[in-house]
């Protein structure tokens, strides 16, 4: 038989060719398939581009490699300016960024007290809240005629600045008329003194009509020698004396030295002249700070100065039996313990806490006056009640404003 076989050396070249066609046509066979799972792999940097390879062995021994290449972008975080509104940014106008507009140069949004002025919108901008210094809590130009005041600046800013009374001048340098000024201004004030013994009340610029209203306006003001003005009509003002330490203060009452002598229905007549009437104690307290008056020399009596400081002053008291006859004899007179008799205005009346022998009388005439007597310490130490011509009569008494009881 005929030896068909080529010697190695003539067949070499035949091999290498096969083997290439063989290569060629395995790659076109893969790719054009789907890429082997495990063939990709992504990375998280910029621009980073990875390569995986898998190498395959023929039958015949032979080994081809495949590469498969995947290509992965990722975006940094997002910066002010860029015209994203990114986490952490309000806002983000890209080149529209600047501290005097809508979106500040830091992305945040301008607002009234942020300390940036927003231009067309704000006038100012000082970073906080408070209303009284140059610029308001509104970031407006605090300016004299807006009506908040510019403390340091102005003295007075009403939004009006006309000048008138309890207003500011033009310029919120000046306050116009007011209470306290002690300047009299005839249209809206009766007074201004800020010396309160002249019973002109502060902050109302009204005369006080009693040394309670005095005391409740003043709550320092101090025992003493006062003027006010009555509240009945035609009365001009005069001076009174104010007991301000018995219960609490503002006891009203003058000593009066009038001849001929009064009862005690006369008298209130003479006291009704001032806008008052007959003292009337209301509490051991009170009837014992009108005794230290009457004794001592301090406010010299209205119509005669002759007799000053007598005990006498409290001769005869505003107060009288209801009824004509027996009235509480052996009672003791106030007007818990004595119902049948009244003080002149219908209030609280006490003259003693004990009762005297006999005393009230048992035949009283309605509305006719007692007489009393006090020892040193100014409590009663005798009382009389009878029918004589309408009771017992004094050239010497006290009148007073009962509003306090």
């Amino acid at each position: 038989m005929k030896d068909l076989s080529m010697p190695m050396n003539s067949r070499l070249p035949l091999l290498l060719a096969s083997a290439a066609l063989a290569s060629l046509s395995l790659g076109g066979c893969l790719s054009a398939g789907p890429v082997p799972e495990g063939n990709e792999s992504e990375t998280s940097s910029d621009s980073d581009t990875t390569t995986s390879g898998e190498t395959t062995t023929t039958t015949d021994g032979t080994s081809t490699t495949m590469t498969s290449t995947s290509t992965t972008m990722t975006t940094s975080a997002g910066v002010c300016g860029d015209g994203n509104v990114d986490a952490g940014e309000e806002c983000d106008d890209g080149a529209g960024n600047s501290d005097d507009a809508a979106c500040t140069s830091s992305c945040m949004n301008n607002v009234c007290g942020d300390g940036l002025v927003l231009g067309g919108v704000e006038e100012c901008d000082d970073g906080n809240e408070v209303n009284t210094d140059n610029c308001t809590a509104e970031c407006k130009d605090n300016v004299c005629g807006d009506g908040i005041l510019n403390e340091g600046v102005e003295i007075c800013d009403d939004g009006v600045n006309d000048g008138s009374y309890g207003g500011c001048m033009a310029n919120c340098a000046q306050l116009g008329p007011y209470c306290g000024d002690t300047f009299v201004d005839a249209d809206n004030e009766e007074c201004d003194d800020p010396d309160f013994h002249s019973g002109c009340l502060p902050e109302q610029c009204v005369m006080a009509t009693s040394c309670l209203e005095i005391k409740n306006a003043v709550a320092e003001a101090d025992t003493g020698i006062y003027t006010i003005a009555p509240a009945k009509e035609g009365v001009a003002p005069l001076q009174v004396w104010c007991d301000m330490e018995a219960d609490g203060g503002g006891y009203t009452m003058v000593k009066v030295n009038h001849y001929p002598g009064r009862n005690a229905a006369e008298a209130e007549a003479v006291c009704d002249k001032y806008g008052m009437t007959l003292f009337v104690p209301r509490t051991e307290a009170h009837l014992v700070g009108a005794f230290n008056f009457a004794v001592n020399e301090n406010l010299a009596p209205l119509e005669f100065q002759d007799v000053t400081a007598i005990d006498e002053f409290l001769l005869i008291m505003g107060i009288y039996p209801k009824v004509t006859g027996e009235t509480c004899p052996g009672a003791a007179l106030n007007s818990v313990d004595c119902e049948a008799f009244e003080a002149n205005d219908g209030g609280p009346f006490w003259a003693s806490n004990a009762p005297f022998e006999g005393q009230p009388s048992t035949s009283n005439c309605e509305g006719c006056s007692g007489l009393y007597g006090f020892d040193e310490n100014g409590a009663v130490n005798y009382m009389t009640f009878y029918a004589i011509k309408g009771g017992g009569e004094s050239e010497t008494f006290m009148c007073h404003i009962g509003d306090k009881q």
